[in-house]
């Protein structure tokens, strides 16, 4: 357990560990990095330097040691600087190191970055909370206003001391445009003047600013966007960024083809055909995307597999799945649960799944004529109905599809719905 109080002058003075995710550690990582064919012939996208391959190297998920660009010379944070990435992490352009949106750091890098934020507006950290992430209260001081309370989410998105907001957020509903333009250049935008736009209280309060990264990039040498964004004053004094370098980055829906065309270049077998607009409307990160197999003719994937994981043909990847079963779940010789599912042939789950406390055997099988007839008609049952009636102690593989017996007809339902034929069952 971590101290109540962690003081900042009382943290290791040694060097911070050497990963974003300290439960895999770089302790002399290179004597372990192996080039394989992926890192030989990695091509430089952005700030990422592939070192070779790590680890198991008979998994089929590859793990790679990069190195990056801007945070791999900061040692007070990031040690060494070596992190570890998937392969699909790499193409599709995510980052392991602190250049990530959400990067996934430890109580003492989280105190050191918002010791450096505080600092720089002329704040103090004088203590930090018990550890909850980066809800954690951090308290600080103001030389104006005396302490405060704040959290290290809160500090990154840019907030300070509530005596001081209140009087920049006045100020800044007439700030001149040379305080402005110096105001965006702390934060890598470039003023470019006042908006015509005003705010609910009828004033002037909006912005048209550049960004040095954003207004270059891909988007915008394609064409998709003219590198100009607005934003409210007090909300750049504050640091928040109105371009894609925010946390919240939304695309619109020809920039997130865009995004997916690219990398599908990328992993050459595929080519890209559309994104359903509608279903982009709704949930930008679940519509579904579809592309061309080479061998397979078309399939489909959610946008957040596409992009993050760098999905491609599940039948390519023996995710072929045309047959939707319902098991039932026995222990100690009492029926207590359903279990749904899909499969390339239904047998060997039963196989697997029996190989723990719980015994299972099959009460019916659909077959389907399509892949996605059967992923739709399993997602409709994860909608529906109440999950996880049975514990992980009883069933590990597949509890989380488990559900009331009461339940069975109306999966059936479902099942035919979509087009499933019963094979065998009652």
């Amino acid at each position: 357990m971590l101290a109540d109080r962690v003081a900042p002058e009382n943290l290791n003075s040694g060097r911070l560990p050497q990963t974003l995710h300290p439960e895999i550690p770089t302790e002399g990582l290179n004597m372990n990095i192996i080039q394989d064919a992926f890192s030989s012939s990695f091509t430089k996208t952005n700030q990422l330097n592939v070192l070779g391959l790590v680890g198991d190297h008979t998994k089929p998920e590859k793990t790679y040691a990069v190195t990056c660009d801007v945070c791999s010379g900061d040692r007070e944070m990031f040690g060494d600087g070596i992190f570890l990435i998937n392969k699909a992490r790499v193409i599709a352009g995510c980052f392991p190191c602190g250049c990530s949106k959400s990067p996934k750091l430890t109580i003492k890098q989280h105190t050191v970055r918002a010791s450096r934020c505080l600092n720089a507006d002329g704040y103090r950290l004088i203590s930090v909370g018990e550890w909850i992430g980066n809800k954690t209260t951090v308290h600080a001081m103001c030389d104006k206003h005396g302490p405060y309370e704040t959290s290290f989410d809160k500090i990154q998105r840019g907030y300070r001391c509530n005596g001081c907001a209140g009087e920049k957020i006045g100020a800044d509903r007439t700030v001149g445009a040379k305080t402005m333009a110096e105001r965006c250049d702390s934060f890598g935008l470039e003023y470019v003047g006042r908006s015509e736009r005003k705010d609910a209280n009828g004033s002037k309060s909006f912005s048209i600013v550049k960004c040095k990264r954003c207004s270059h990039d891909e988007y915008v040498l394609a064409g998709l966007c003219d590198g100009y964004f607005e934003s409210l004053n007090h909300e750049i004094a504050r640091g928040k960024m109105p371009c894609r370098c925010s946390g919240v980055k939304t695309l619109t829906y020809d920039q997130i083809c865009h995004k997916v065309a690219s990398i599908t270049a990328i992993q050459g077998d595929y080519e890209f055909d559309s994104i359903d607009a509608d279903d982009y409307a709704k949930n930008k990160t679940m519509a579904r995307v579809f592309r061309v197999c080479s061998r397979h003719g078309i399939f489909s994937n959610s946008i957040a597999n596409a992009i993050k994981n760098a999905s491609g043909c599940p039948m390519c990847n023996g995710g072929n799945q045309r047959q939707a079963y319902i098991n039932i779940v026995s222990f100690n010789g009492i029926d207590v649960a359903a279990k749904f599912g899909i499969a390339v042939h239904y047998i060997n789950r039963i196989h697997q799944q029996n190989r723990h406390a719980a015994s299972v055997r099959n009460l019916c099988v659909f077959e389907f004529e399509s892949i996605e007839d059967c992923r739709a008609a399993e997602r409709e049952c994860k909608k529906s109905f109440r999950r996880r009636v049975v514990g992980k102690e009883i069933l590990p593989d597949g509890y989380t599809e488990t559900v009331d017996l009461r339940e069975i007809e109306p999966m059936k339902a479902i099942f035919t719905r979509y087009g499933g034929v019963m094979m065998s069952g009652d």
